[in-house]
């Protein structure tokens, strides 16, 4: 049996957008379905501030923007 190589790819590969820690996903997603901060750290055994400073970490990763209602 013989085997040949494809020809080179000629197309250019978009590089993967930088993702989150692993961590920090865990921690906003834990806060989000609690819907608080405290029970949230309970659960993942780190304090509400931890909490507080990781999700507000991954907020800046991956450009959380706030919008307030027209007044």
């Amino acid at each position: 049996m013989k085997f040949t190589l494809a020809p080179p790819r000629t197309e250019r590969i978009e590089p993967m957008r930088r993702l989150p820690p692993l961590h920090a996903l865990r921690v906003f997603e834990a806060a989000a379905r609690h819907l608080h901060f405290a029970r949230a750290a309970a659960e993942l055994h780190l304090t509400p501030t931890a909490i507080i400073v990781l999700d507000v970490e991954h907020c800046k990763a991956v450009s959380c923007q706030t919008s307030s209602a027209p007044q």
